[in-house]
């Protein structure tokens, strides 16, 4: 029975899941014992889902796989001190450790998963390392755990902002047309009639001209910008187009011409325009 003082001291900082554990009435039947933790190989060993680790200085850890239930899988942890007593929470732990003024090894004695002594403490759990500061300050302490409710979690290192590239997003222009289509829902015929009569007017519209044409057909802006990216004519093909259909034209002006569609000029030039064109449904 842990005393009401020292019950308040060494609950401080521990789940309801370490205070409280709901564990069976006696330990099960272990499947498979190790002796020497140090020197076996463990991988067999740790796929056995009842297993018992005896450490040198008579402390024993008692691993059992929940086999059914909600928390079917998971493990639960139980120590075995060289006197006997059985302790199957870190309060419990710490209980016995003050009451008995005994120096343990926290980083393999507690409740994880860990049965070999000289793990890298970062790799256990929060409990765990909770678990190495309270043993820790008790050694330096006297074994007095009147200060155990100053010990508060250890701050985390704040994590790196990932900062994503632009070159990593995908543009516009770099988009396949399978994912073009993708983009694109099935438009109603009126819809595409109206974009269809746009793009023979303008091949290159401004933003404001996709929201304006969008506001017009209540689709998303995505969709109609889409649209445009996927049927509107490769300046270079324009080209061609026009020189096989006139031989009027001067064909330096109309280089000039047809190239300036795809300009940022052209974009600007249309912004103005973007009542004219869009003006009808």
């Amino acid at each position: 029975m842990i005393p009401p003082d020292l019950h308040n001291q060494l609950f401080k900082g521990h789940s309801g899941e370490e205070a409280q554990a709901t564990l069976p009435p006696d330990f099960p039947t272990a499947s498979h014992t190790c002796t020497d933790p140090s020197a076996e190989d463990l991988s067999s060993f740790m796929a056995q889902t009842d297993c018992v680790v005896a450490f040198p200085e008579g402390w024993t850890k008692r691993c059992t796989q929940r086999r059914g239930g909600a928390s079917a899988g998971k493990w639960d942890m139980y120590l075995t001190a060289p006197d006997g007593t059985r302790l199957r929470s870190s309060v419990e732990l710490l209980s016995y450790v003050v009451s008995h003024r005994i120096r343990i090894d926290p980083t393999y004695l507690n409740f994880d998963r860990v049965i070999r002594p000289g793990v890298d403490v970062s790799s256990l759990t929060p409990g765990a390392q909770s678990l190495i500061r309270k043993i820790k300050y008790l050694e330096e302490h006297d074994f007095d755990p009147s200060g155990l409710s100053m010990i508060v979690k250890a701050p985390q290192a704040p994590k790196a902002r990932k900062i994503r590239s632009r070159d990593s997003a995908p543009t516009k222009s770099h988009m396949s047309l399978s994912k073009l289509s993708q983009r694109i829902p099935p438009l109603k015929p009126k819809h595409e009639k109206y974009l269809q009569r746009q793009l023979a007017k303008v091949q290159y519209p401004s933003p404001h001209q996709i929201r304006y044409m969008a506001m017009q057909l209540k689709l998303d802006i995505a969709v109609v910008s889409a649209w445009f990216q996927k049927n509107r004519v490769n300046p270079q093909t324009l080209l061609s187009q026009r020189l096989e259909s006139t031989d009027m034209m001067d064909t330096n002006e109309l280089l000039t011409t047809v190239l300036s569609t795809g300009t940022e000029a052209e974009v600007i030039r249309e912004n103005a325009e973007s009542d004219q064109v869009c003006g009808e449904l």
